[in-house]
This record gives C-alpha cells, sequence and structure tokens, in this order.
C-alpha cells in the first residue's frame, strides 16, 4: 500500500494522452506509456521509439509497471464512487428521483427544462414504492381459462403434404446464411469475441483462452479458417462506422507470438483505417489512401496464381488499393478490430454472406 500512495495525481498522467494511465509500460529510458497509446505510437511511427525522449526501446515486450498500474486502478475506483454519488452537470448530490426518466437527479436538475413538467419525489420515497411494487407482483394472482376445444376440423393432407420438402427448403433460405469464410477462434488474440457462427469478431474485456501455437498474441487479430494455395477468392467485410480496423490476407509463416509489423516483408497485404480518419495500405513505407467517400463494405479479392491482392469498395465497385507479390506459402484471411483502451467494447466486423436464390425450371 505505500508504493501505491507515494505517486500524486499529476504521476499518475499518461504523457501521451493526458489521461489516467490504463495499463502503464515502463520502457528502459524510464518513461511509462499507456500500452494502448505505445502501440499506436509505434505503428504511426514504424519504429520503437520512446513517444517523451525518442529513445529507441530494445527488442522484445516491455514490462507492466505494476505499482503505477495499481495506484491508477485505485484511483479510477475511487472516482467512480464519487460520480455515483454526484450530478456530473452540477457537481451537487443526487437527492431526487424523476419518475419519468426513472433516473436520480439533483436539485438543479428538477428545476431544468429537461425535468420541469416531470413527476419527482425523493430518491428515499422512490426507493420504497420500488420495493412495494415488487411485493405487490408477487401477489397478484393471474386465472387462465381452459382453452376451446374445437371439434370436426379436418387437415387438408394435399395442401400441406403435397409440395412439404419443397416448402421447407424455400423457407430455409429467410433463415441460412452461407458466408464464403468464416474465422478461426483458435487463432485470436485473447480479447476478441465472436458470433455464434464466428463470422462476427468485435474487441472485447479479455478471455481467458489457451496459448496454442496458432494463436496470434503479437496482434489483435484473427485469421481465417481456411487457407488458399491457388485460384480465385473473395469475401466482403462489413466495417460499419468502425473507427479502427485492418483487414487483408497474412502468410501461413506469420510471427504469432512477437512484435511484427503489417507489410509485405513481414507477411501481411492489408489496408486499415486509423483513429477514424485516415486510410493506410500497409505498405513499408505505409501509403496513405486518398478516398472519395469512407467505406462501409470493403470487397477482398485474393488470386493466388497471378499474386494480386485487391481491396474494392464494395458501395460502387471502385478499386481501393492493389497489392503484387508472390505467394510462395498458403494465404489465409486477416480480420483486425484494431487496438482499444481496456474494457471497451469495439463495433463489430462481419463477414457479409452471400445472396442464396431458389428457382425452379
Amino acid at each position: 500500500m505505500a508504493a501505491t500512495s507515494s505517486f500524486s495525481e499529476e504521476d499518475l498522467l499518461c504523457p501521451q494522452c493526458s489521461e489516467i494511465y490504463c495499463v502503464p509500460i515502463l520502457l528502459k529510458c524510464g518513461h511509462n506509456i499507456c500500452r494502448v497509446c505505445l502501440q499506436k505510437f509505434w505503428e504511426w511511427k514504424g519504429c520503437r521509439e520512446c513517444p517523451v525522449c525518442r529513445t529507441v526501446s530494445v527488442p522484445g515486450r516491455p514490462p507492466i509497471n505494476l505499482a503505477l498500474k495499481i495506484a491508477a486502478d485505485k484511483h479510477q475506483v475511487i472516482q467512480a464512487s464519487r460520480n455515483r454519488e454526484i450530478c456530473f452537470l452540477h457537481n451537487e448530490k443526487l437527492k431526487i428521483f424523476c419518475q419519468n426518466d426513472e433516473e436520480a437527479i439533483c436539485l438543479v436538475c428538477q428545476t431544468s427544462k429537461q425535468h420541469k413538467v416531470h413527476e419527482c419525489c425523493p430518491v428515499e420515497e422512490a426507493a420504497q414504492q420500488k420495493k412495494d411494487y415488487k411485493q405487490t407482483k408477487k401477489r397478484v394472482k393471474c386465472n387462465i381459462r381452459e382453452p376451446e376445444c374445437i371439434r370436426d376440423i379436418l387437415i387438408n393432407s394435399a395442401k400441406h403434404l403435397g409440395l412439404l420438402k419443397f416448402g421447407i427448403w424455400k423457407k430455409m433460405i429467410n433463415i441460412v446464411r452461407y458466408v464464403p469464410i468464416t474465422l478461426d477462434s483458435n487463432t485470436a488474440q485473447s480479447n476478441l469475441k465472436f458470433s455464434e457462427e464466428l463470422t462476427c469478431v468485435q474487441y472485447s474485456s479479455k478471455q481467458l483462452v489457451p496459448d496454442n501455437p496458432e494463436r496470434c498474441i503479437s496482434r489483435v487479430c484473427v485469421l481465417g479458417a481456411t487457407g488458399f494455395r491457388s485460384g480465385k477468392h473473395s469475401w466482403t467485410v462489413d466495417v460499419g462506422q468502425s473507427k479502427d480496423w485492418y483487414i487483408g490476407v497474412a502468410q501461413e509463416s506469420i510471427k504469432r507470438k512477437s512484435t511484427v509489423f503489417l507489410n509485405p516483408a513481414e507477411g501481411f497485404w492489408v489496408i486499415g483505417l486509423s483513429n477514424g480518419g485516415s486510410f493506410w495500405a500497409q505498405t513499408s513505407p505505409r501509403t496513405k489512401l486518398m478516398l472519395k467517400q469512407k467505406p462501409e463494405r470493403i470487397t477482398v479479392e485474393l488470386d493466388c496464381d497471378k499474386g494480386k491482392v485487391v481491396f474494392i469498395n464494395a458501395a460502387d465497385v471502385t478499386t481501393i488499393h492493389t497489392f503484387k507479390d508472390k505467394f510462395t506459402e498458403r494465404i489465409f484471411p486477416y480480420v483486425s478490430p484494431g487496438l482499444y483502451e481496456e474494457g471497451k467494447i469495439s463495433r463489430p466486423l462481419t463477414i457479409c454472406p452471400l445472396t442464396i436464390t431458389v428457382d425452379v425450371k
């Protein structure tokens, strides 16, 4: 406890983002930086420099400053407890309960335009009313009438059984979805969360997963379940309004446990959006992409035989960027929802399904 109390509030601020530290990393030069801030700075800079003094860090993963992390976490818990009791707009105690909005407000909020005509009461009185409501609900009895017995009705067997199999098959179009690729959760970084069909991924809270050889821990990413050696393949990714994402392909032999940069020299052919504003092709060095409109669905076309990876805006079928290279091993789809602060959830990235049709000749 002595170690955590030795930090002032100023000591708990990251020099990069000026916010309370979120997993502070201790660099060789002695400076501390948020892990997310450091990773984004290295991505932007293209080398492992300290953002404060520009000292180049040694290879390997820098350690977490545990004492500083404990102090920062303790400070945030104290601030959160205070915020629960105080109105963040007027810095007054929350003594009034608004019945219309079902939330605690302060005396100043009650006289404001938002709550002026609302029905309000003291917080203690509202708490007691809620408790009576629950007790009353348990005492309520609902009488269920016996269902009517309808007799002498025959089933139209010809209508229901004649084309039964075809009818079921046709209705399955509205239920069954087919996607050209699925994601391999065994390759995913531990902060990634998936839909049941393994077609949608988003950044979430850290999960307990085994450190198997296929799993990527150096990047917040996941690979496709199927790799390709030859032929043409394509799939479309719905990136929506996500502010950070990277999509494309990666070769099977990429480094999955140590720090890597996204470029063809290290086995990646990807494009991405950084901080919600800048689009980049991850060449070496990176190439900034000048796009007329922000794409929400991007089609990735892979031609293994010709060594081409083409990215297309699915809305207007315009080419965003093309990689040309020579593939000597299996190539896998690559998807990353970007790097977010601990505890935050990103918007999902989704592999778009193909259209299924039923024709009768």
